[in-house]
């Protein structure tokens, strides 16, 4: 009752506050993330684990069953689900809701550590990692055009992809159906027979071969400058690469890698695949950064992709294929919508009801108000304008509608009566207040109490 008591004794004062906190909210409106639902840490854990060339059988027994039994120490864990296919394994741990995913995750990673130890020795690293919604890609990136997929590849990796990721809140862009250039060696067995070299060897060639070195440091006479020395030894082309030697034989020409294979300079092979229109073509998953907007880091992008369509070659066409902010703001466009029309609902029933245009405005008010300053709250606390937190504020025009037709109505009910309540006195007391003072005490629905000076012999 006190703010309620404040409100009325001092209007002014209750105007300026609603009025300062629907500036505040209007600012802070500008300001919101908008994204489909609020940010959710689930705690869930991934270790992923790969061993190339091994069957699913040997993935889950010689890895799967290993990481598993390791893990299912760690107290907390809801569910454990494992997925061993060709060369690939996956344990998915699932904790409890009340448990920190951070700690469980380095538990995870310890636990793994372990096992490790009894893994095959040529299994690769695990990669344990949390669950986290945001590595979902939100938008696509179709690159397409009248040229070879190779070149496609070229410009979408050195050109378009360099510039995405240079956009404010873009965390990574990951290449879908692109064919890069690469060196492609086939063996010919009848020629590894005839000069007695094996596949082992080959490989092993290449890898002593085709690399850098340092070479050390060079000094300018007088040691004023010093440059750095790089041994360059790649083969940059299939002619180099051919001539890339396997073993030197003894009174006879060395064996090139031209004696025992065909090298052919094309592309790596075909993984994955893109289309648009029925053009083969490269798609750009772009992924934001870790607890940014999704709606504001798509903006961002599509801003720098109308740039980059200037930079693209005659007959390359960049299009924009899949994007989940668009149906973020139609969701929130939706629930506006549905915001807009309980707030006129409202002011009619009100209306119908009372059939007073002043108590109709005074409701009509107290909601846009009331709404418009909760932003202000939103912005403090860190809140994204989302699914729920609407669905929350329009749950909570019923309860505002619902306190402010009681008071209305009370206060109508009174006025049709043509109640005056400084008039309905039940009793009078008059008492000592203080030495020089005297007190009268009016009893009705609200008690008043009067001090003035005492100048007359007290009566009670």
């Amino acid at each position: 009752m006190r703010l309620a008591d404040t409100s009325i004794r001092r209007p002014v004062l209750a105007v300026m506050v609603i009025g300062a906190l629907v500036v505040l909210g209007c600012i802070s409106l500008g300001r919101l993330g908008i994204d489909l639902f609020p940010d959710v840490e689930f705690p869930y854990v991934s270790i992923v684990t790969t061993l190339e060339g091994a069957a699913p059988d040997t993935i889950e027994t010689e890895v799967t069953d290993i990481i598993e039994e390791s893990v299912n120490t760690i107290s907390g864990i809801k569910q454990l689900r494992s997925v061993s296919s060709e060369g690939y394994s996956q344990v998915n741990v699932e904790f409890e809701l009340d448990e920190d995913v951070d700690i469980k995750a380095q538990d995870v990673r310890d636990k793994t550590a372990i096992a490790l130890q009894d893994l095959p020795d040529d299994v690769d690293q695990p990669i344990v990692e949390k669950v986290d919604p945001d590595a979902v890609p939100i938008i696509s990136v179709v690159i397409s055009g009248d040229m070879a997929i190779g070149e496609l590849t070229t410009f979408a990796d050195e050109v378009a992809k360099e510039a995405i990721q240079r956009v404010r809140g873009v965390g990574s862009v990951t290449l879908v159906g692109g064919r890069k250039r690469a060196m492609r060696i086939w063996l010919d067995a009848g020629k590894l027979r005839a000069q007695a070299v094996t596949a082992e060897e080959v490989v092993a060639a290449i890898r002593a071969e085709h690399m850098e070195i340092p070479g050390g440091r060079m000094e300018v006479a007088g040691r004023t400058r010093e440059f750095g020395v790089k041994t360059v030894a790649e083969a940059l082309s299939a002619e180099d690469f051919r001539n890339l030697v396997i073993k030197f034989n003894a009174g006879q020409p060395p064996t090139r890698i031209r004696d025992v294979a065909r090298v052919e300079d094309g592309l790596q092979e075909e993984r994955t695949f893109a289309q648009l229109n029925g053009r083969p073509g490269v798609s750009l998953e772009v992924r934001r950064q870790s607890g940014r907007n999704i709606v504001e880091v798509a903006r961002a992008v599509k801003a720098g992709i109308a740039k980059l369509r200037s930079l693209a070659p005659a007959g390359v066409d960049i299009v924009i294929a899949r994007d989940t902010s668009r149906f973020i703001e139609s969701s929130i466009r939706d629930v506006l919508k549905d915001l807009s029309i309980a707030v006129a609902l409202v002011v009619l029933i009100t209306y119908f009801f009372l059939l007073s245009w002043r108590a109709t405005l005074i409701v009509a008010t107290a909601i846009p108000t009331s709404l418009i300053s909760t932003f202000f709250i939103f912005h403090i606390f860190d809140f994204t304008i989302n699914m729920l937190t609407l669905l929350g504020l329009t749950v909570a025009i019923g309860l505002l509608v619902d306190d402010a037709i009681v008071v209305i109505e009370s206060i109508q009910r009174d006025v049709d009566k043509n109640v005056d309540l400084r008039g309905e006195i039940i009793t009078i007391t008059i008492g000592v207040s203080g030495p020089d003072c005297f007190m009268i005490q009016i009893g009705c629905e609200r008690d008043v109490k009067v001090v003035l000076p005492k100048t007359i012999k007290v009566i009670e």
